[in-house]
């Protein structure tokens, strides 16, 4: 397992109807996910990455949008 860790392999799927779509790519296991109150961000905890990726949601198609990382040292 040495190193496999170490690479951003996560991703976010999005699933409707008869298709699914990759959102996001290249998370650091990605494990925790839940949009804001107004569901225009979507916020996705990242274990090995010990960080926060914040995703703005395309209100038109629900695309992934800029996303931003904090870091959670």
């Amino acid at each position: 397992l040495e190193g496999i860790l170490e690479r951003p392999t996560g991703r976010v799927a999005i699933v409707a109807a008869d298709t699914t779509k990759i959102a996001a790519s290249g998370l650091f296991m990605a494990n925790g996910i839940t949009f804001s109150s107004a569901r225009s961000e979507l916020f996705v905890a990242e274990t090995v990455g010990r960080s926060l990726s914040v995703f703005d949601v395309d209100e038109t198609d629900g695309s992934l949008r800029r996303q931003r990382r904090i870091a959670l040292e």
